[in-house]
């Protein structure tokens, strides 16, 4: 099992790191999720039954996520925001490829800039929807809801976000 893990944590530990990093702006804080979502699938790897890479790569998820959004609540950073929006992550980055690390890094502090309205499961739903790109089934089974629960929280989601960047000035609502 020990063997297993640590392939597990070769292959994967960028991708969990990646969603820790939609998370937590402070990089103490993503550390410490990061670590606590090894922790977990180390504890609860005996557990796991093979199925595949996909189910792999969706187990992982799961833990990853809903440790995060615990981790989230634990340490208060839940913000809560009044109203909602309708914006497309992909359309904020279109025709954007990061040539260098200096690019990349603002785009990554774009993303937080855009999750920063948002409640931990409002993160998740638009990180496995807009930036993972998952499915609606996908997501609904990482999350614990039903199809209709993740794509009304997709929508608030996105609600939130254009509000918040028409309270900015950046977008004018229609956008």
């Amino acid at each position: 099992m020990e063997k297993h893990f640590n392939e597990i944590y070769s292959e994967h530990k960028e991708f969990i790191w990646n969603i820790t990093s939609k998370y937590f702006q402070n990089k103490w804080d993503r550390e410490e999720a990061f670590q606590e979502i090894f922790v977990k699938i180390h504890r609860y790897l005996p557990a796991y039954k093979e199925n595949g890479q996909n189910y792999l790569k969706t187990w992982l998820y799961k833990i990853a996520i809903t440790t995060s959004i615990n981790f989230f609540k634990k340490q208060k950073r839940v913000q809560m925001i009044k109203d909602v929006i309708g914006f497309n992550e992909r359309l904020f980055f279109r025709d954007q490829q990061p040539s260098n690390e200096t690019t990349m890094r603002g785009k990554e502090e774009s993303v937080d800039y855009l999750l920063k309205p948002l409640n931990a499961n409002q993160r998740a739903v638009i990180v496995l929807r807009e930036i993972e790109g998952l499915p609606y089934e996908e997501i609904s089974e990482i999350m614990n809801v039903n199809i209709g629960t993740v794509k009304s929280m997709l929508n608030r989601s996105k609600i939130k976000i254009r509000e918040y960047l028409k309270k900015e000035g950046i977008c004018n609502g229609r956008d």
